[in-house]
């Protein structure tokens, strides 16, 4: 059984499913608190290419508590991949509203905080056309990505 740090119920419109919340980074365990007001509120459906990255902050995996909860949240997960959406919703995490992101993850779902308009900071990329830059210089990008070129692997990120 997994320990998880949240329990409340996730609504899908008149659907109601009792999920715990784990961090996926443990840093992230400190902004848990008890609330009466424990609910996940799925509003939106949209595609995911549709959320910059700059929008999704910490994440958080969703465990069904239950055999009921496990199959309502299997039907979701295969829904919205077979519908190519991920949901949009708001929860109360301590004493604070956030939107998240919920979306399939491996054989489950992931949740992710969504940061406000006013939380990020704006790009200020100088915009060049492809043109501006010598053909050598991205060439010889390209070979040096070509030669450090591979698959991931999590023990890079070891200190």
């Amino acid at each position: 059984m997994v320990s998880t740090r949240w329990k409340g119920l996730l609504r899908l419109s008149l659907v109601f499913c009792p999920i715990g919340l784990s961090p996926v980074v443990t840093r992230l365990a400190e902004e848990f608190s008890g609330s009466a007001d424990n609910l996940i509120d799925i509003g939106h459906f949209v595609p995911r290419d549709q959320i910059d990255q700059t929008y999704i902050g910490g994440a958080y995996y969703v465990y069904p508590e239950g055999q009921s909860a496990s199959d309502t949240l299997h039907a979701l997960r295969i829904a919205m991949v077979r519908k190519a959406r991920v949901a949009v919703g708001r929860v109360k995490i301590g004493d604070r509203d956030h939107s998240v992101l919920i979306e399939p993850y491996d054989a489950g779902l992931i949740m992710s905080l969504l940061h406000t308009e006013d939380e990020r900071a704006a790009a200020e990329f100088t915009q060049r056309a492809e043109t501006d830059i010598p053909g050598e210089m991205t060439e010889t990008a390209e070979d040096i990505i070509s030669r450090f070129a591979g698959d991931f692997d999590h023990t890079w990120l070891t200190l």
